[in-house]
């Protein structure tokens, strides 16, 4: 009994030394931590280094004998090399009953294939390589582009030349790529925002406008094959092309491998300059409905024409911007802090480079308090700001 009373007693003494270690290092340790009640330095205490020197990068300009402008950057960081063509054209060039001719080009010249390989070949030369070549269209301007390990800089831009040149616009990928357009009109009143803001556009610059209209039915069955390869060959030509490369390459093997290339491509036609669309406002004011009585919220946009980036305005407004919109913007603070308006709120001047861009504001809110966030928009946050922007608030935008 003494002998086991005598264990039990050896054990807790153990346990206790054991304890009291722990409590000592654990100690220790929490005195080398700082101390939880001291409070973090405020903002304006931080110390940051000075940012170094922008340096922009070395590059290669020179241009082919038939017009193209090419651009070299080398960039030995990663084995990778990349590419863009450039092309002056867009959709804004789409005829009026053809609309979407010049998107439907940008992509069945990809998809379509060329008169060497077709669209499944060039897809499992590209795969093989984990390589891509892309092309498509926009509002102004059309590209080619592409990607490729440096090891394989060689066969891929072989087939991006290829791409450029000798597209075949294959009937059965134009079908297709017409089909899925034709998928797109069907559900595109699906999402409220995106009829607030295609409808908005068209108030802007005018329903006729090659930077509102917008693709339907009678104007996808008008496009053929025929007026793809006319579109093509009218802008996609020597002179009408931009080259920019980057990556992983030696200048002087590039620019030889450019000229191998495309330096015996030549336009199918006269190389002519299309004049830019005009642009002027379309309506000076007003209130403008779409019903839809379904839902229980309103989707609102309000504004004017915006400006270009030349616009000696251009950094006032960018500030403006900044004043104008995030967390700690006027819209919302006004419209969703204080006033509980909406949850989504924005505005912002926008600048387009050959054409004026939009100013626009806007947000959502429940249906019943659609009168009283217009109200707050064109009164509080916009023309008469109650207080003056702050030194402080300018210096952060």
């Amino acid at each position: 009994m003494k002998r086991t009373k005598l264990k039990l007693k050896l054990k807790q003494f153990k346990l206790f030394l054991l304890a009291l270690c722990f409590f000592t290092v654990s100690f220790s340790t929490f005195n080398l931590l700082p101390s939880f009640a001291a409070a973090p330095k405020h903002y304006d205490e931080l110390t940051f280094p000075v940012l170094p020197e922008l340096k922009l990068p070395k590059y290669t300009r020179f241009e082919l004998k038939n017009g193209i402008r090419v651009y070299l950057m080398e960039d030995k960081e990663l084995p990778l090399v990349g590419g863009n063509a450039l092309f002056s054209t867009g959709d804004r060039f789409d005829p009026i009953d053809k609309i979407g001719l010049a998107s439907l080009t940008g992509e069945v010249m990809r998809t379509g294939g060329t008169k060497k390989h077709s669209s499944d070949e060039l897809n499992q030369l590209l795969e093989r390589r984990a390589a891509a070549v892309e092309t498509g269209i926009n509002a102004t301007a059309g590209s080619a582009s592409f990607s490729a390990l440096a090891e394989d800089i060689e066969p891929v831009f072989d087939l991006f030349a290829e791409v450029i040149q000798q597209p075949i616009f294959a009937q059965e990928k134009l079908d297709l790529a017409k089909k899925q357009e034709q998928g797109g009109i069907a559900r595109r009143n699906d999402n409220p925002d995106e009829i607030t803001g295609r409808e908005f556009q068209k108030l802007i610059y005018g329903d006729r406008s090659p930077y509102a209209r917008t693709l339907e039915y009678k104007t996808l069955a008008n496009i053929s094959r025929e007026d793809l390869v006319s579109f093509y060959q009218k802008y996609f030509h020597p002179k009408n092309m931009i080259l920019g490369i980057s990556g992983d390459f030696d200048t002087a093997k590039m620019r030889s491998l450019i000229e191998q290339k495309f330096g015996n491509w030549e336009p199918s036609q006269s190389a002519e300059v299309s004049p830019l669309p005009t642009v002027s406002p379309a309506n000076q004011g007003g209130i403008f409905l779409v019903n839809q009585p379904q839902l229980s919220q309103s989707y609102v946009q309000m504004g004017h024409l915006g400006g270009l980036l030349n616009s000696p305005d251009y950094g006032a407004l960018d500030v403006m911007n900044g004043v104008l919109n995030g967390f700690g913007g006027r819209l919302f603070n006004n419209v969703r802090s204080r006033q509980g308006l909406a949850y989504t709120v924005y505005a912002a001047w926008s600048a387009k480079f050959d054409y004026p861009g939009v100013f626009v504001a806007g947000g959502q809110t429940r249906s019943a308090a659609t009168v009283p966030l217009l109200r707050l928009f064109g009164q509080r946050s916009i023309e008469s700001a109650p207080k003056p922007v702050t030194p402080n608030r300018i210096s952060l935008c």
